[in-house]
């Protein structure tokens, strides 16, 4: 087949081109040895690492520290804002409550005296049943009236003790010998010892109620003395405040004649108490074993 001569020409032409293309990708070898690569850069010694390491670490902690603080700021900020808009809430809806109920009575005011007018006019014209309607809506709105001024009175007594300094969940008062004592016996509020605690509950019951003063030192002396003699291991625990000899209130004392362990009469001057059945359930509810020397300590400090 016989091609034009313009079809040749650009055969040519083509042929031409991939030759360059393809000496132009060829790589030039040169004498066929390549160029070496360049030299490695030296390795650091240990000290050099070891301090671009802590630079590192510095930066690291040096950057969390300063975000830290940043998102500290943020928060305190933040709960201040918070703090500032629960107040004006707050006060906002105070001054809504205040408009509500002013609104509220103002309501219930015309009512009332529309429904005074409306009878007055049921009288005039003698409608009996318009009279009826309208004396039942001034009741209505006297009792409404009476209602509303109830809740005003109730929030403007809560508002009154929310102004008020927190008494309620102050301690009561106490007598001030009881105060010294009850701070240097921590053990008896803290529950580091709940059996030493309820038998100074119960020893102190029967010391008011022999008739020792509880303002009076010596009581609390007393106090101790029996309840270093019916729990021994314990003595150490128990702080004296002061040294002072018990004194007893006439006035309280029980009657003469009884005593305050088990309600019997006394014994004579000389006589020894004995053990009861009560002493034993009393001493087993302490926790106390019941032995005879047990027994012994419990009638010396129960007479």
């Amino acid at each position: 087949m016989e091609l034009d001569e313009e079809t040749h020409d650009d055969l040519l032409k083509d042929e031409r081109e991939s030759s360059e293309l393809e000496e132009s990708i060829q790589p030039d070898l040169g004498s066929g040895e390549l160029e070496p690569d360049p030299a490695p850069h030296p390795q650091d010694d240990d000290e050099q690492w070891s301090a671009r390491v802590k630079k590192r670490i510095d930066k690291e902690v040096g950057r969390r520290k300063a975000l830290e603080e940043r998102f500290a700021d943020r928060e305190r900020a933040l709960l201040d804002q918070i703090n500032t808009l629960s107040a004006e809430v707050g006060a906002i809806k105070t001054r809504n409550a205040a408009a509500d109920a002013q609104a509220a009575e103002g309501t219930l005011q015309a009512k009332l005296h529309s429904a005074k007018q409306r009878l007055r006019q049921a009288m005039v014209d003698g409608d009996d049943e318009a009279a009826v309607t309208a004396t039942e809506d001034i009741a209505d709105a006297r009792a409404e009236m009476r209602e509303m001024e109830s809740r005003k009175r109730e929030h403007q007594d809560q508002q009154a003790q929310a102004r008020q300094p927190q008494t309620d969940n102050q301690q009561p008062q106490i007598p001030e010998t009881m105060g010294k004592w009850l701070k240097a016996n921590s053990w008896y509020q803290s529950g580091q010892n709940p059996r030493a605690a309820r038998l100074a509950a119960e020893l102190f019951e029967d010391i008011r109620q022999d008739g020792f003063d509880p303002n009076d030192a010596g009581t609390y002396a007393e106090l101790n003395k029996r309840i270093r003699a019916a729990i021994p291991r314990a003595a150490d625990t128990i702080k004296d405040i002061e040294s002072a000899v018990p004194t007893r209130r006439r006035e309280s004392g029980p009657p003469t004649g009884t005593s305050s362990a088990d309600g019997r009469a006394a014994p004579v001057s000389g006589a020894r108490r004995t053990f009861t059945d009560q002493d034993k359930a009393r001493m087993r509810a302490f926790d106390i074993e019941d032995t005879p020397e047990n027994r012994k300590i419990w009638l010396a400090n129960h007479p």
